[in-house]
């Protein structure tokens, strides 16, 4: 006999953090989809198990969490997928701007960080390192903050609304190989950190980036950060 499939229809019916968050990872990483059978869905595909996860007990699911199947490579990471089906609840997707994309969805300001730190643990990284500085003649820590999108136009309207929201002075937006990117560096990074995190639930965070940029606090601390040259968008 069948499994009876069930979720929470409305959940994006209104925004929270957590619907603004689930809302985020979505637009990084899932797809509005038609089968063969005509029958429609929204699939989350994820590297992330925890991120699955959270998917499906945010929106009280108990649909199946699967691996995709790929061809042999030691490159790849597993992958999960979770694929939700049900009219209402794909309508209010589709209408918030899941079906295209290429646009940030209109909010509220009060959850604009959720869907941001949604967007950036689906398909943002942050890097920190250190380089050797020719001028000082020693190695000196490096910060970076990657966001990568198929639309320009999307980024552009995320490097605008992180301006006046984060109050971020830099980013530099530049085609890659597959997508576009929207890069900040050194002290835009250690401005997001507090507007991504500060007062958060712990479940609404994926623990192995936030942990980069805990690192990262304690390697740039005490640093004078006024100094620092800023980048463009571009």
């Amino acid at each position: 006999m069948p499994i009876k499939r069930f979720l929470d229809e409305t959940f994006f019916d209104s925004w929270t953090p957590e619907s603004a968050y689930i809302l985020g990872l979505l637009m990084a990483d899932g797809t509005l989809t038609t089968n063969p059978r005509g029958s429609r869905y929204v699939e989350f595909l994820s590297t992330d198990r925890e991120l699955v996860d959270l998917f499906r007990s945010l929106l009280k699911s108990n649909h199946k969490i699967s691996l995709k199947k790929r061809p042999p490579n030691k490159k790849w990471k597993p992958t999960y997928r979770i694929q939700v089906g049900n009219k209402y609840m794909l309508s209010r997707l589709s209408n918030i701007g899941l079906s295209q994309k290429s646009c940030v969805p209109r909010m509220s300001k009060r959850y604009y960080r959720d869907f941001v730190r949604g967007f950036f643990d689906g398909d943002g990284c942050v890097i920190s390192s250190t380089y050797y500085s020719m001028e000082r003649n020693k190695r000196r820590p490096y910060l970076q903050v990657v966001l990568t999108s198929k639309y320009r136009k999307f980024l552009q309207q995320l490097h605008s609304g992180l301006e006046k929201q984060a109050n971020l002075q830099g980013g530099s937006l530049y085609k890659g190989s597959r997508a576009y990117r929207l890069r900040y560096s050194q002290r835009d990074v250690l401005k997001l950190e507090p507007f991504l995190y500060k007062g958060v639930k712990k479940r609404l965070r994926l623990q192995r980036k936030y942990k980069i940029f805990q690192k990262a606090d304690h390697s740039f601390e005490n640093k004078d950060v006024s100094k620092w040259g800023r980048s463009s968008i571009g």
